[in-house]
C-alpha cells in the first residue's frame, strides 16, 4: 500500500516513542501518523503529551487534533483515516512511522478489524447512567456475565471500552470478543519496533515526565477543559488522571493526592501496555533502557532492525 514502507514504533507510555519517531522521521523523510486514541481530540496536549509544536513544525503528524471531545473514537475509524493517509504517503513515495501505545489501533491496522456496528448514542447514554446509579463496577460485572474474555482484557476503570462492549453485545447478540476473533478486513504489511525499558527506569520517566506535566500547568489544562460545561463521562476526559485531577479541582482531595494517583494508574497502565504488545506477533524489541539521547535511542532501534533482517523497509529514499 504504501510505497515508501511503513514501520510502526510501540511500546508502554513515557518509553520514549514519539523521540524516536521524530529522529527517524526526519532521517529517512518520513511522515507520522499517530496511534494514540486521546491524542486524537483537540486540546488536552499536556494530559496526552502530545508532540510539541516544533516537532510538528519539523515533522508532519498525521490524526492529531482530529476531533472534539464531546465525539467518540473507535478503532475503526482510526483505521479507516489511517488507511486514507497511508494510501495519500504511498502515493507520494514517502514512507510512515505508526507512532503510539495504543494496542489495538495497531492491530486493527495490521490485521484488520471485524466489521462491527456503529455505536448507539442513546444505548451509550443508558449504560452511562446505568453505571452512575448503580455504582463503580456495574457495568464491569455485567460483561463478565456476557464476555468473559473481554472482560478479562479490560480494565474495571475503563469504562469506556466496558460500555462499547455491552454495547456491541447488545446490537449484534455477539460477545465482542467473538467479533475480533473472526475473519477480519485484510491488514495493512508494516515492522514492528517496540521500545522496552527496565521496570526502575520506566517508573523513573513516567514519574517525571508527569512532574512536568504538573508544572507546565496540567491543573489549568483540566480546569479549562470543564469550563464548557462538558460532560465528565465524555471519553475526551477518561485519560489517565483526569478524574483524580477533577476531584482535586473540586476540592474532595488535595492536588498533591491526584498527582500520585495519577502516577499510580500510569505505572498500572504501561503494564498493561507491555502485556498487550508482547502478545503481539514479530513485534521485534529494542532495549532503551538508561538512554534518553534522541540519536543514541534511533541507533538502537536500527540495529535491532537490522539484525532482525527488516531494515530494509525503513531505508530513506533517494
Amino acid at each position: 500500500m504504501n510505497g515508501g514502507g511503513i514501520t510502526a514504533i510501540v511500546g508502554p507510555t513515557a518509553s520514549g516513542k514519539s523521540t524516536v519517531a521524530v529522529h527517524l522521521a526526519r532521517e529517512w523523510g518520513a511522515e507520522i501518523i499517530c496511534a494514540d486514541s486521546r491524542q486524537v481530540y483537540r486540546g488536552f496536549d499536556l494530559l496526552t503529551d502530545k508532540p510539541t509544536a516544533e516537532d510538528r513544525r519539523i515533522v508532519p503528524h498525521h490524526l492529531l487534533d482530529v476531533i472534539g471531545p464531546e465525539e467518540t473514537f473507535t478503532a475503526g475509524e482510526f483505521r479507516r483515516r489511517a488507511l486514507a493517509v497511508l494510501e495519500d504517503l504511498g502515493r507520494r513515495r514517502v514512507p510512515s512511522l505508526i507512532v503510539g501505545g495504543t494496542g489495538l489501533y495497531v492491530r486493527a491496522l495490521r490485521r484488520g478489524l471485524a466489521d462491527l456496528p456503529a455505536g448507539d448514542p442513546a444505548l451509550r447514554r443508558e449504560l452511562f447512567d446505568r453505571e452512575r446509579v448503580e455504582g463503580a463496577g456495574t457495568l464491569h460485572r455485567i460483561l463478565s456475565e456476557v464476555d468473559p474474555a473481554a472482560a478479562d482484557r479490560i480494565s474495571s476503570a475503563n469504562l469506556h471500552r466496558i460500555v462499547r462492549a455491552l454495547e456491541v453485545h447488545r446490537l449484534t447478540g455477539r460477545p465482542l470478543s467473538e467479533w475480533h476473533a473472526g475473519d477480519p478486513a485484510g491488514g495493512v504489511d508494516m515492522e514492528i519496533v517496540g521500545l522496552f525499558r527496565e521496570r526502575g527506569d520506566l517508573e523513573r520517566r513516567i514519574e517525571a515526565r508527569i512532574d512536568r506535566m504538573v508544572e507546565e500547568g496540567l491543573a489549568d489544562e483540566v480546569r479549562r477543559a470543564l469550563a464548557p460545561g462538558l460532560r465528565h463521562d465524555l471519553p475526551a476526559l477518561s485519560a489517565l488522571g483526569v478524574r483524580p485531577i477533577i476531584d482535586a479541582l473540586r476540592g474532595r482531595r488535595p492536588l498533591e493526592s491526584a498527582i500520585s494517583q495519577m502516577k499510580k494508574e500510569t505505572r498500572a497502565y504501561a503494564k498493561r501496555q507491555m502485556t498487550w504488545f508482547r502478545r503481539e506477533p514479530d513485534v521485534v524489541w529494542a532495549d532503551v533502557t538508561g538512554l534518553s539521547d534522541p540519536e543514541a535511542m534511533a541507533a538502537r532501534v536500527k540495529k535491532v532492525l537490522e539484525r532482525s533482517g527488516k531494515h530494509g523497509i525503513i531505508r530513506p529514499l533517494v
